[in-house]
């Protein structure tokens, strides 16, 4: 029997694939799957495809080791970030840049072949603690802080703006970066546990709306202000959210899902919901994603 994380993998994995363009018939070898590997001795999460190049793709598995390809998955090279690789983000201008978000925050300019932590700063580590049956590296640094990243992006206009939230203990903060990650400022407190930031490319480049979400809602920076909203109605807790701007609609576009699972073992509503206006409403939109399954499908 397939386990739940292996399907929402593949899962994963297909609408990563399907987001690309289509390959003209001359380029289409088969219209059929196939495995690509690569093998971690775990589950494989967070399959990232690059927007400017789709044979050139990043996977990490729950063993530590994260893999890259850049033939389309014919090869694979093992990468070692001494952590869990849990998001990887394509810079939008230059396509040689990368970053990975695995309890610190990496970067690579040379596609992937090799990496330097840019958060925290490597000046200020003291050093790395490996815990638990995986030995889990922890990054201590000069002030005996354990910080670890938990959600990261960049500006889709200027590249060299970074975003990302820091948890320490019980504490999250949002830090931002003008130049590719060499100095970060603190700019506000957010929730400890920050799943995402998400960037409005329709607000003014110089004061950009952010989404931060969290499990029991979303904090939106807007016009300079924040706030926090809960989330969706009879929800105790959000398991995980997407976002996109519709271009034509000039609306940006939240979903968030929720419900009993692996990644969510609370008792909260089930649902895939989705906002048009920062959270204020949802609608669930579960239902009609299932209305036309055949008859007979699980």
């Amino acid at each position: 029997m397939i386990s739940t994380p292996v399907r929402l993998l593949r899962l994963a994995f297909h609408l990563a694939l399907l987001a690309q363009p289509l390959a003209s018939p001359a380029t289409t070898v088969a219209n059929r799957w196939q495995v690509l590997g690569a093998g971690g001795g775990g589950a494989l999460f967070h399959p990232t495809i690059s927007p400017h190049d789709p044979g050139f793709v990043l996977v990490g598995c729950d063993m530590t080791g994260t893999y890259v390809t850049h033939d389309g998955g014919q090869s694979w090279r093992m990468v070692n970030l001494q952590q869990i690789t849990r998001q990887f983000v394509f810079d939008p201008l230059d396509p040689n840049v990368v970053y990975a978000r695995a309890g610190g925050l990496y970067r690579s300019a040379d596609r992937g072949r090799t990496w330097v932590l840019v958060y925290p700063s490597p000046a200020t580590v003291r050093t790395y603690l490996a815990t638990g049956d995986h030995a889990d590296i922890t990054i201590v640094t000069n002030e005996q802080t354990r910080p670890r990243v938990t959600a990261f992006a960049i500006d889709p206009q200027d590249s060299a703006r970074l975003y990302a939230t820091v948890q320490t203990a019980n504490e999250g903060e949002l830090y931002v970066s003008d130049d590719s990650g060499a100095r970060w400022m603190k700019t506000a407190d957010c929730p400890a546990a920050a799943l995402n930031v998400f960037i409005d490319p329709a607000s003014p480049i110089v004061d950009r709306t952010l989404y931060v979400t969290h499990a029991q809602g979303i904090s939106i920076r807007q016009n300079g202000r924040w706030r926090t909203l809960g989330p969706p109605p009879e929800v105790g807790q959000v398991t995980s959210y997407a976002a996109g701007y519709d271009a034509a609609a000039r609306t940006f576009v939240i979903y968030a899902i929720s419900g009993r699972s692996y990644f969510n073992p609370s008792d909260t509503a089930s649902g895939i919901f989705v906002t048009t206006d920062g959270g204020t409403t949802w609608t669930n939109v579960q239902d009609s994603l299932t209305s036309g399954q055949p008859a007979g499908a699980p």
